[in-house]
């Protein structure tokens, strides 16, 4: 068994473990030639006497040794000490497991893409050079302190017409596995794509988007139940290439990493995900009361009214005519016609008080004469024919009898009863004009 201090290949000295993997473990360790910090993987002691293991530890060298890009891990050498162990020498990442942080709580919108952003990056490099990752999950993704993103761990990863099988076991996480690959099926690109989609789930929720008591229990949800939806809170366009991204059938998600990449930039310059990276995302208006300045009859009128479509009320309880003019239009659109209604009240008391005062013998006289009771005023032009000037006797004066009820006889009398005549305006005075048929417009 290694432990820390014990030199592999007579070169490369064991400092301190950093992670152990399904199949390996990683330490931290020296090279002695060259004097540098690198990270050597061994395979576990429990897989030392399979070849099959020491076959894929050199597929793995062999495919991260053709692959060059910022979010890999370079390969330095490969070898196999005295005792017959194989041993992975890689560059060494100072870098947190995106696990480790994913387990004090979901990350920001703005953080999850710009992860998946670098990690299909990173996929698109070994896809162009035909190469499936096939375990992509938190655990093989390294975040760096400068928030650089490395894809590591190609130990199961293989050219694009192979099976997910080793030895008739479906290899994998089953947490992150494409429903292909836990059907033992040709595995393509796009079965990374949807191992991508699940960390991003996991990434915005704080959970992987299936669990289960066991690694077959989830593997059967991959394959028969639909995803959750994810929260309203998250925008639109993240939420829709999750979506994308887990669907079930291949053909229907982003067919490359680079299609995968290329959707996460376009999402991140949509202005609803800007926003929310921003921190000024439009949250729910708060509406606050207004105040309002009415006249004192108002306060009834719109207790009165009905309320129009926007919410609003109008005072004299019909919708108002634009729907949304608001109970403190509608109280001055009433204003006149409670003006007009005071000034028709006013002429008739008027009116009522005139005709009373003319019926009292001992209200003073003011203003013209009353006017004359008879029914018709007699013209002279016919006794003035032929030029003669009329008579120059003065009109006769009529004398008005008023009887009210309970009183006698008035203190002069005709010398015969006459009935007491009607009384009708002389048509030479200017009628009192009635009030309007529409109410005059008054200024408030």
């Amino acid at each position: 068994m290694l432990t820390t201090g014990a030199v592999l290949g007579e070169r490369y000295r064991l400092d301190e473990p950093l992670a152990t993997g399904g199949m390996g473990l990683v330490w931290r360790g020296t090279d002695l030639v060259l004097r540098r910090t690198v990270a050597v993987k061994t395979m576990l002691p429990r897989f030392g006497d399979d070849p099959g293991f020491a076959r894929r530890f050199e597929s793995e060298a062999r495919i991260m040794a053709a692959l060059h890009h910022p979010g890999l891990v370079e390969v330095y050498d490969y070898g196999v000490d005295d005792d017959g162990r194989v041993f992975l020498v890689m560059q060494c990442v100072d870098g947190e497991p995106l696990s480790q942080r994913l387990d004090a709580g979901p990350l920001s919108v703005d953080e999850t893409l710009s992860i998946l952003s670098q990690t299909a990056r990173a996929l698109d490099a070994a896809h162009r050079h035909g190469i499936v990752h096939r375990d992509v999950k938190p655990a093989n993704l390294l975040i760096e302190p400068d928030s650089t993103v490395r894809l590591v761990d190609f130990g199961i990863a293989r050219g694009p017409a192979t099976t997910a099988t080793t030895a008739h076991r479906v290899v994998g996480t089953a947490l992150y596995m494409a429903p292909e690959q836990a059907m033992a099926r040709t595995v393509t690109a796009a079965t990374d794509v949807y191992a991508v989609g699940a960390v991003a789930y996991h990434c915005l929720t704080g959970s992987p988007p299936f669990t289960g008591d066991n690694p077959v229990q989830v593997a059967l949800r991959h394959l028969q139940d639909p995803v959750p939806p994810l929260s309203d809170d998250i925008p639109g366009p993240v939420r829709a290439l999750v979506a994308t991204a887990l669907a079930k059938d291949p053909t229907d998600r982003f067919a490359t990493a680079g299609e995968l990449a290329a959707a996460v930039d376009a999402a991140r310059a949509d202005p609803a995900v800007r926003a929310v990276a921003a921190g000024t995302a439009a949250s729910p208006p708060v509406i606050a009361p207004r105040t309002q300045i009415m006249a004192a009859g108002a306060v009834p009128a719109f207790a009165a009214g009905r309320a129009t479509a926007d919410g609003q009320s109008t005072a004299d309880g019909q919708a108002s005519a634009h729907g949304g003019a608001g109970w403190g239009s509608a109280v001055a659109l009433r204003r006149p016609y409670a003006a007009a209604g005071v000034l028709l009240a006013a002429i008739l008391a008027a009116l009522v008080w005139l005709g009373l005062r003319d019926g009292d013998p001992a209200a003073p006289s003011e203003g013209p004469p009353p006017a004359s009771p008879t029914t018709t005023k007699t013209s002279t032009r016919d006794s003035t024919e032929g030029g003669a000037p009329p008579p120059t006797t003065p009109e006769p004066t009529t004398t008005r009898t008023t009887t009210r009820s309970g009183s006698g006889p008035s203190a002069t009398s005709p010398p015969e009863p006459t009935p007491e005549p009607t009384l009708t305006p002389d048509t030479s005075t200017a009628p009192v004009e009635p009030p309007p048929s529409s109410p005059p417009a008054v200024s408030p």
